[in-house]
């Protein structure tokens, strides 16, 4: 089959390179500063073309004609090299650049309008042939164009009727017309061809653009990472060498609240109670940002097996009675589910329900009730609930809890510190195990914290 040539810059593009190119188009300032960019060559060859003239009328013309002519061809070259000397020093508007180009031309139709009418010579007006050319070879406006065509129309006819006769005027008018033809051809093919090369450029300037911003997003992205591990690693690594005298300092205040060593007064006691308490909570705030880093490092694997899901939710609810302030607390435990066994991450589910309960418990005041409820779904998901009667949150401060180190700004929270980490890992260990968390709090009126999990039951597991 035949191939056909892409005509137009779009067409082009593509065919280069093998995609769509981004829209682009080409406006009169483009192509006025393709014609400002040379237009002081012009006037160069402008200049030197008419210091040649110059000196061929030194020598060729009749004394009477070279004291006219010598002294307007003399004058045009001196105009043509002072106008290509000031265009190569200094930068035009673009809008100047064709109506410099237009007087440009009238220097030219003058010249050769003087030459006809101190000659007389009919066959001077072919001079005119040339700059009616010329014309089309430069001009890039359609109006400019119509503008000097106009003026040297209005030149021609005004010289060709002060010396020819009505047969030469016939032969004149032929060659004019042809060079009306060549010049609007010359014209139209120059335009098309610096449209297309201007469409092409803005094309390519725009898919540099492109890639130059794909590329600065993708540094910036890639530092961020890089930046985002070394803060992860450096807290992973201070958290380890945290760990060591903190186990220590636990350890030895439970040998001494044991009174392994003999008994202590009411007085040491306390004292031993209060480093236990104040270690336990370190240590906590020292397990959570680990957590919380190796989240953030994608080293936190999920270890999956299958057990029987009352076993970490009746521990973590155990656990959460047992803190400080949960003996003036009411708990209730209701399960919903029926699959005894589960796969899923037993030590990840269980660190979920402690960071939940553990957070309803701070901010529930005494005389309040948190309830633990699970349901199951028929697509195999189950579903957790942590509800609380505390405080509660603002929609404000519901979009914000799960970002980390948030904390609520109120005296409440406040009072009870802690890092603010613990909703914020929760849900993203539900993520990671599959499932997703929801928040439902009124400020006064409590918390209800939902989070459903993917639970297949053995038998679901083997058919899968």
């Amino acid at each position: 089959m035949k191939e056909t040539a892409p005509n137009s810059a779009p067409e082009v593009e593509e065919a280069i390179t093998g995609d769509a190119a981004p829209a682009a188009h080409a406006t009169q300032q483009d192509f006025n500063e393709i014609l400002r960019d040379g237009l002081w060559l012009i006037f160069a060859f402008v200049g030197a073309a008419y210091l040649g003239i110059t000196f061929m009328h030194m020598t060729f013309l009749e004394p009477a004609m070279a004291k006219v002519m010598i002294p307007i061809a003399a004058a045009s070259s001196t105009l043509g090299f002072g106008l290509s000397f000031l265009l190569k020093r200094h930068t035009v508007p673009h809008q100047w650049a064709h109506p410099l180009l237009c007087a440009g031309t009238l220097i030219l139709a003058c010249n050769v309008t003087a030459h006809v009418a101190v000659s007389q010579d009919p066959a001077e007006l072919t001079n005119y042939l040339f700059i009616m050319v010329a014309i089309g070879l430069f001009f890039l406006s359609p109006f400019w164009l119509a503008l000097s065509i106009s003026v040297y129309v209005g030149l021609w006819t005004l010289a060709a009727f002060a010396v020819a006769s009505n047969d030469v005027l016939m032969s004149h008018l032929y060659f004019e017309f042809n060079a009306f033809v060549l010049t609007i051809a010359a014209f139209t093919i120059r335009r098309r061809a610096h449209r297309r090369n201007i469409i092409l450029q803005k094309q390519i300037m725009a898919r540099e653009q492109e890639l130059e911003g794909a590329l600065r997003q993708v540094y910036l992205q890639n530092m961020a990472e890089k930046h985002s591990r070394a803060k992860s690693e450096f807290l992973a690594n201070m958290n380890h060498e945290l760990r060591t005298p903190l186990n220590a300092i636990i350890g030895f205040a439970e040998i001494m609240k044991g009174q392994m060593f003999g008994p202590l007064s009411e007085r040491y006691r306390e004292y031993v109670d209060d480093i236990l308490m104040s270690g336990r909570n370190l240590l906590n705030v020292v397990n959570d940002i680990l957590d919380l880093s190796k989240i953030e490092t994608d080293a936190a694997d999920c270890e999956t097996e299958p057990f029987d899901l009352s076993e970490p939710l009746e521990s973590s609810l155990n656990l959460a009675q047992s803190r400080r302030r949960a003996s003036d607390l009411t708990f209730v435990f209701e399960p919903g589910h029926h699959a005894a066994t589960v796969y899923s991450d037993r030590r990840r589910l269980k660190q979920i329900l402690i960071n939940l309960l553990s957070n309803a418990v701070k901010f529930t005041p005494a005389g309040g009730t948190i309830t633990l409820r699970s349901s199951e779904f028929s697509d195999g998901r189950i579903l957790f609930e942590i509800e609380d009667t505390g405080i509660g949150m603002s929609e404000e401060q519901i979009a914000m809890a799960l970002d980390p180190f948030w904390k609520a700004d109120s005296a409440y929270a406040t009072q009870f510190g802690g890092t603010g980490l613990g909703l914020t890992i929760a849900h993203r260990f539900v993520r990671q195990l599959g499932g997703d968390l929801t928040i439902h709090s009124t400020p006064e009126h409590g918390t209800n914290v939902q989070f459903w999990l993917p639970m297949q039951r053995p038998e679901l597991a083997q058919a899968g």
